[in-house]
């Protein structure tokens, strides 16, 4: 799992920026994968005083590798930091030796550094989006006329859509959390049917692993 931005931790604290239905969802995956019989690590961004590794039981870590410092950084700003975090994130990999069955990101910022290790170490890569720039770009527009030029500078749409699009044309499966977000991937990001998926619906194709 790659989740950049946020608290993810055994107990993630409740009202932490940044920290939101996409924490829970990513440990609740994760978890669910253990129980499967895969061995599972959650790739994370470090910051403050948080430790390097937590080991939260015999088939799930979590790993955190700096970018940009350790102060908090909100994930609007975190594309900046990704080359250091990805050559980090490389390194650390390559020192510990492990071999990866997939990669699984989410957002768009932890796909662009998960694309990069899949391109790197030929390992396919799944992305789930969580939220769609285009989405939030016309929600704010329309419930705010006017300021698109003052949200185009706090949040970056342009470049965030501009990785989305090669983004879900490299990876090589883009999963939808509902029927809505399939038809905007399709719809306005030209995702082809073949590499999209339905959360619910792929959950059951994910077997688990024949040795360990």
């Amino acid at each position: 799992m790659v989740s950049l931005h946020g608290y993810v931790s055994v107990a993630p604290p409740v009202g932490a920026t940044d920290s939101s239905s996409q924490t829970r969802y990513v440990l609740e995956l994760s978890k669910m994968l253990s129980e499967l019989g895969y061995a599972v690590d959650i790739w994370m961004r470090r910051m403050e005083d948080q430790t390097e590794i937590d080991v939260i039981n015999d088939l799930m870590r979590i790993i955190r590798i700096p970018c940009g410092g350790l102060d908090f950084l909100p994930r609007e700003e975190l594309w900046r930091h990704l080359p250091e975090w990805s050559d980090l994130a490389l390194e650390h990999i390559g020192k510990t030796g492990v071999r990866y069955e997939f990669f699984n990101s989410h957002y768009w910022d932890a796909g662009m550094a998960a694309q990069f290790l899949s391109a790197i170490l030929n390992v396919p890569h799944i992305h789930t989006p969580h939220t769609l720039g285009i989405w939030q770009q016309h929600q704010l527009e329309n419930k705010f006329p006017g300021r698109g030029a003052v949200f185009e500078t706090q949040y970056h749409f342009q470049r965030q859509i501009m990785e989305e699009r090669r983004l879900y044309g490299d990876c090589d499966l883009v999963v939808a959390l509902n029927e809505i977000q399939l038809e905007l991937l399709s719809r306005d990001y030209d995702v082809p049917s073949d590499k999209l998926r339905l959360a619910a619906a792929f959950a059951p194709e994910i077997a688990p692993p024949q040795e360990r």
